[in-house]
């Protein structure tokens, strides 16, 4: 008995620990042998499932708990493809009142949108990334992205090609205080098959009571805008409702927007106290601005600013009467704008041109991938170009002669292996 009241507390703290995740393939065993939504809901939290068909997969799948969705090696996954649309749902993130963490990666979406409104629980992570999502339905207002932030959360989506008519993404953060939200938006390449329609490519909508971060770093928005249809624009950041918010914004580049302007930074509460860090972006070729701040309240903004291109935009900047730093007005020199490629030519006066250590900080890696730093600056917009060092090595000079001595040593290795292998007499 004694033996027994000593083993049971450890009895009691074996079972307090979580077992190990899981990795669950769709199609497979069961939950897994039916649909892709009820593999995820039988799954337990924290397992990973991967997808192991590259049959598309129409379905709307929605998730509550703690998940990794990612393809099986070797497969490429599609979601989607059915009309009107298909939605990927995490708007029940949280209905079990723990924080939950979601990982949505390499994956295919079309006619499909990633979105929740999380309200539940607290301090959740959402991470989407290395996605391409193809969205191109007929509604301006439609994101491809969006997380709807009503409790704190911290949000990545990195790595992923969006091509949409209607918005890229779109981040909301509407809080009650002390709350904080925190997104991270790296190295997301946005355009659409028809600007005349589209609307934004990053937009940022924060208002409540909260602490709210945003970094936009190394993205790549191609002639988005043209719907005409209200605050549309390359990049949007909308601040409301007296929240704090620290928005860094760098090594980005805006091209060819359509009736709108580039950047947009607009605050209409007055209670609002709101940094700017803005550096190393390129803003070209648009309709109207290719930078514009908006205090139509008279709230604390504070622009910490400087090597910002704005190059071949139809409208002057308008940055409120605040500290801009240098602004380039530059011909960026991209290899092919026209067919969306938006490196920069070797011979572009914005390579090593950018602020080095920005205040906010940058992305390490660019747009494509590559390291940030390459050569002896940084590069200004969202691709580093690439050094490449061309070595020149003598190559030998192969004659007959030298040929046929090659031929003598070959035989002669062979014949010698050949004599070793015979059986002694």
């Amino acid at each position: 008995m004694k033996l027994i009241r000593m083993l049971a507390p450890v009895a009691l703290v074996a079972m307090a620990v979580p077992a190990w995740s899981a990795t669950l393939t769709y199609p497979g065993a069961a939950p897994c042998n039916a649909t892709l939504q009820a593999c995820i809901t039988g799954a337990a939290s924290g397992d990973v499932v991967e997808i192991a068909t590259n049959t598309p997969i129409d379905e709307d799948p929605a998730f509550h708990k703690s998940l990794t969705l990612q393809p099986s090696a070797g497969f490429a996954p599609t979601i989607g493809g059915g009309a009107p649309f298909r939605t990927v749902n995490f708007s029940n993130l949280g209905s079990s009142g723990s924080a939950e963490t979601l990982l949505i990666e390499r994956l295919s979406f079309s006619l499909a949108q990633v979105r929740g409104l999380v309200s539940q629980g607290s301090g959740h992570s959402i991470t989407i990334r290395d996605n391409v999502l193809f969205l191109e339905i007929d509604h301006n207002n439609t994101p491809a992205i969006e997380i709807d932030a009503r409790v704190a959360l911290t949000g990545v989506i990195a790595g992923n090609r969006i091509t949409s008519i209607g918005q890229g993404m779109r981040l909301w953060a509407i809080t009650p205080a002390p709350q904080a939200v925190d997104y991270t938006v790296e190295r997301n390449v946005i355009d659409t098959s028809l600007p005349s329609a589209s609307n934004i490519g990053i937009s940022a909508d924060f208002r409540g009571q909260g602490s709210y971060t945003l970094r936009a770093f190394s993205n790549v928005i191609d002639r988005v805008g043209g719907c005409n249809c209200g605050a549309n624009s390359g990049v949007l950041l909308l601040v409301l409702q007296t929240p704090v918010v620290n928005a860094s914004i760098t090594n980005n580049t805006v091209n060819g927007t359509q009736t709108a302007d580039g950047f947009v930074f607009r605050v209409d509460d007055p209670g609002a106290t709101v940094t700017i860090n803005l550096f190393n972006n390129i803003a070209s070729g648009g309709d109207r601005r290719g930078y514009t701040v908006s205090n139509s309240g008279g709230a604390s903004i504070t622009l910490v600013a400087d090597q910002n291109d704005s190059y071949g935009n139809a409208d002057p900047d308008d940055f409120a009467g605040l500290p801009t730093g240098t602004v380039l007005h530059t011909l960026p020199q991209f290899v092919n704008a026209s067919a969306g490629d938006l490196r920069l030519l070797p011979t572009s006066p914005l390579i090593n041109s950018g602020v080095y250590a920005p205040s906010g900080g940058t992305s390490t890696l660019d747009a494509a991938g590559a390291p940030r730093l390459q050569g002896v600056g940084i590069d200004v917009g969202a691709y580093e170009q690439a050094i490449r060092v061309v070595v020149s090595t003598p190559v030998p000079v192969v004659g007959p002669g030298w040929l046929a001595g090659l031929a003598i040593l070959l035989l002669g290795g062979a014949l010698l292996a050949l004599r070793r292998r015979q059986p002694r007499g």
